[in-house]
C-alpha cells in the first residue's frame, strides 16, 4: 500500500476548476457585450423616436398654424364678399336716386356710407337720405348759409375738428365727419328727431326753443324720415 503523502495526483483535477471559470467568465463577457449592443440600440432608437416626436410635433403646429390662417383668410373672404353686397346696394340706391351722379363718386359714397354706418352704428340709409336731401349727391355744393359738401357741414366745425377749410368738400371726410356731428346731438338729446333738428338748425336754436317751451322741430326731421323709409322700401332691381 502506497503512503497517502507518496499518492500520486491527477494532472487533470486542479486544470478543470480553471477552465470553468474562464468559460463563465467568457460567457459573461459575452452577455455584457450583447447587453451593452442592445442597450446602444435602444438608446438610439429612443433618440430616433424622440427627433421623430419632435418633427412630428412641428408639423402638427405647423398644421394648426396654417389651419388657423386658412380660416382667418376664408373668415376675411366672406367679411369682404358682405361688405362688397352691402356697399353695391348703397352704390345702386345712389344711381337710381341720382342717374347723373358720377358711379365713381357713387362707388366713394357708398364705401364710406357703409364704413362710418359700421362704426357708429347708424343705418347707411338715413345717412344717404340725408345727402339726398342735403346736396342730391353733388359734393361742391354749398347753401345759402355757407353749408359744404354732400352733408352740407356748417363752416364752424372745421374748428372743432381741427381741419383746414376746405375739408368738407371731401366725400369720405364729409360722410365720417356728418355721422359724428348726428351722433352728438343724438346722444345729446337721446332723440333722432331732435337730432336731425339740430343738424339742421344748429344746436344753439333747438336749446333757445327748448328753454323757452317751444317745439323746435322744422319739418326737417320728418322729411328726412319719409326719404329713409322711401329707401328701406326700395328695391335694387327697380
Amino acid at each position: 500500500m502506497t503512503p497517502p503523502s507518496l499518492r500520486p495526483v491527477d494532472p487533470t483535477q486542479d486544470k478543470l476548476p480553471y477552465r470553468e471559470k474562464n468559460t463563465r467568465r467568457h460567457i459573461k463577457s459575452r452577455w455584457i457585450a450583447l447587453l451593452g449592443g442592445l442597450l446602444g440600440v435602444i438608446i438610439v432608437l429612443v433618440g430616433l423616436l424622440l427627433v421623430v416626436a419632435v418633427q412630428v410635433r412641428s408639423t402638427l403646429r405647423n398644421v394648426n398654424v396654417r389651419t388657423a390662417a386658412l380660416g382667418e383668410k376664408i373668415a376675411d373672404l366672406q367679411t369682404k364678399f358682405s361688405n362688397n353686397i352691402s356697399e353695391n346696394i348703397i352704390f345702386l340706391k345712389v344711381m337710381i336716386l341720382n342717374p347723373k351722379v358720377d358711379p365713381d363718386l357713387a362707388r366713394d359714397i357708398a364705401v364710406s356710407l357703409y364704413k362710418y354706418g359700421k362704426i357708429y352704428d347708424r343705418d347707411p340709409d338715413l345717412m344717404l337720405a340725408l345727402i339726398r336731401i342735403e346736396s342730391n349727391f353733388n359734393p361742391m355744393a354749398i347753401s345759402s348759409v355757407g353749408a359744404e359738401g354732400l352733408c352740407q357741414i356748417m363752416p364752424f366745425w372745421y374748428n372743432i375738428f381741427k381741419e383746414p377749410k376746405g375739408s368738407f368738400f371731401d366725400t369720405e371726410k364729409n360722410i365720417r365727419y356728418s355721422h359724428q356731428i348726428l351722433a352728438f346731438y343724438e346722444n345729446q338729446y337721446d332723440s333722432l328727431e331732435y337730432a336731425l333738428t339740430a343738424y339742421n338748425r344748429g344746436g344753439y336754436k333747438v336749446e333757445a326753443a327748448l328753454l323757452k317751451g317751444r317745439d323746435p322741430k322744422n319739418g326737417y326731421a320728418s322729411k328726412i324720415m319719409k326719404e329713409y323709409d322711401k329707401l328701406k322700401r326700395m328695391s335694387v332691381s327697380e
